[in-house]
């Protein structure tokens, strides 16, 4: 099982299959340790699509309830991005 919820929706007649081993450990990880600091965090876009469909993702989005500079003292590297923008 994976070491963190990835909440999926199905129908009773159709149960996808997630090939576990597909998930970036790295991901993982910030999924992990966001969700343990009491956050809504998930795996999202491109790359749920690819699991549920059987094809390995290239890369991974993750959504969360998370102020970025709460991510940012949560994950290691992370840097704030988009102020720039404003």
């Amino acid at each position: 099982s994976l070491p963190f919820q990835i909440p999926i929706c199905t129908t009773d007649s159709m149960k996808p299959t997630l090939h576990e081993d597909w998930i970036d450990p790295y991901a993982a990880q910030i999924v992990r340790n966001l969700q343990e600091g009491g956050f809504e965090t998930y795996l999202v876009g491109g790359c749920v699509r690819d699991l549920l469909a059987g094809i390995e993702p290239k890369d991974f989005d993750i959504a969360t309830n998370a102020l970025p500079n709460q991510v940012k003292r949560r994950i290691n590297n992370a840097y704030v991005i988009g102020r720039r923008f404003k």
